[in-house]
């Protein structure tokens, strides 16, 4: 009886703190984890062992050391796919500023919807790119047109 008293006393010594109540999944990690399996291995009878699951135990610590290695790794990778995306819109933003840049003196049909939802078609020389929100627009006699909205050019 001495044996489940002592266990009980170190399970009971054991602290947490209340603040990790939002977030359940947090409250425990594999440090936490080890040592109670260590304390669970020092106050077990050496006299039968076996009562005692050693290997599930183990088991369980490299399952769950194993799951916060792959979400550290998966957080790491988030990060370098989000340097990733900007880099892309970056390389995206400067190709369509070089075509743009390109398009000056050169004859465009342009075609797109107005306000009222009814396509309509200008032909015209691209006087100038102006840039909105960093994104080029072109400039046929002072009226600005989406890249997007060119169908043919001629030089």
């Amino acid at each position: 009886m001495s044996d489940v008293s002592a266990v009980s006393s170190a399970y009971s010594s054991y602290t947490y703190s209340t603040s990790y109540t939002d977030n359940p999944s947090s409250v425990l990690d594999k440090d936490d984890f080890l040592q109670m399996l260590i304390t669970k291995l020092k106050y077990q009878d050496p006299l039968d062992p076996a009562d005692d699951d050693f290997a599930g135990d183990l088991a369980q610590y490299s399952t769950l050391e194993q799951l916060q290695n792959l979400n550290d790794q998966m957080e790491e990778m988030s990060g370098n796919f989000t340097t990733m995306n900007e880099n892309i819109v970056g390389l995206m933003t400067m190709e369509n500023t070089t075509q743009s840049l390109a398009l000056v003196g050169k004859s465009v049909t342009i075609e797109y919807e107005n306000d009222d939802g009814v396509t309509e078609k200008v032909k015209g020389i691209v006087d100038s790119i102006k840039f909105v929100d960093g994104t080029p627009k072109i400039v046929i006699d002072g009226i600005e047109y989406n890249l997007s909205d060119i169908t043919q050019v001629s030089s």
